[in-house]
């Protein structure tokens, strides 16, 4: 009977909890491993909102500057751009109340700088009819708060083709775009292909054009027969990307006359 609440009392004594420290340095590890766990998943969430808003920049410019060159709707196309917000305008003069205004939103987690050009800066960017050069050339960019090392450069050229001159976010992947003037053409007439990638050495052309190309630029396509897709892959140190625009064939059309429209009856009554 002694030895049972001897071994009882020893057991009692000897089932104690964590200390103080114990759980100080539990809670350092598990802080330590969790910066290692959340800083690369950080990173990567900048890369990916950076890449996509630079991607949406680009995109909204080329399509101000080929609507330009098609003279779609027999007006000039712009883009405007402000502090978290940039957004593609019709006319010559930017109306803030039109309805056919179309815009891209800032992420918050970016910051935007307005376009400069010869040490100015300028919000608007215009685009002339059938060239779609713009006398407003500038550079814009794009820089993560948090990472103000981390950021893209768009250049737009006299030319009006966009590049994408710089990246800094480490192991970048690459962006591009494509779009054809007009997406829809009469049978035997070209179209206009524009392109532009950035973080990329090079670029692809396949489908209904083939060969090298260069990251940036324009081109037009032979006289179309058919439907035809232009596929332009471009690839970089840190992956490839692919990008397609297909170019349609105007729906034929038929017209009818008469003359006169109207004639006199030769009906006789009694």
């Amino acid at each position: 009977m002694y030895n049972f609440f001897r071994r009882r009392s020893f057991l009692k004594n000897h089932q104690t909890g964590f200390t103080l420290l114990e759980i100080v340095i539990v809670v350092a590890i598990f802080g330590v491993v969790a910066s290692i766990v959340t800083l690369p998943f950080l990173t990567f969430r900048q890369q990916t909102i950076l890449n996509t808003q630079t991607e949406e920049i680009i995109t909204l410019i080329n399509k101000a500057r080929l609507s330009t060159m098609a003279s779609k709707g027999g007006v000039q196309y712009g883009v405007r751009f402000e502090a978290d917000r940039v957004i593609l305008f019709q006319g010559s003069v930017y109306n803030p109340l039109a309805v056919t205004n179309e815009v891209k939103m800032i992420d918050p987690a970016l910051q935007l700088s307005l376009p400069t050009d010869n040490g100015g800066t300028t919000d608007d960017i215009l685009f002339d009819f059938i060239t779609g050069g713009t006398s407003q050339n500038s550079t814009t960019t794009l820089i993560v708060t948090s990472r103000p090392q981390a950021s893209s450069t768009v250049v737009i050229n006299p030319s009006g083709v966009v590049t994408l001159e710089s990246s800094a976010l480490t192991s970048s992947a690459p962006v591009s775009t494509i779009f054809a003037s007009p997406l829809s053409v009469p049978l035997g007439t070209p179209a206009t292909l524009t392109w532009s990638s950035g973080n990329t050495t090079g670029c692809t052309a396949s489908g209904a054009w083939s060969g090298a190309r260069a990251i940036s630029g324009f081109e037009i396509t032979a006289n179309l027969s058919a439907p035809a897709t232009y596929t332009l892959s471009c690839v970089g140190p840190y992956g490839a990307v692919i990008r397609s625009v297909t170019v349609g064939i105007d729906p034929p059309t038929i017209a009818i006359s008469a003359s006169p429209v109207t004639i006199v009856s030769n009906w006789n009554f009694p």
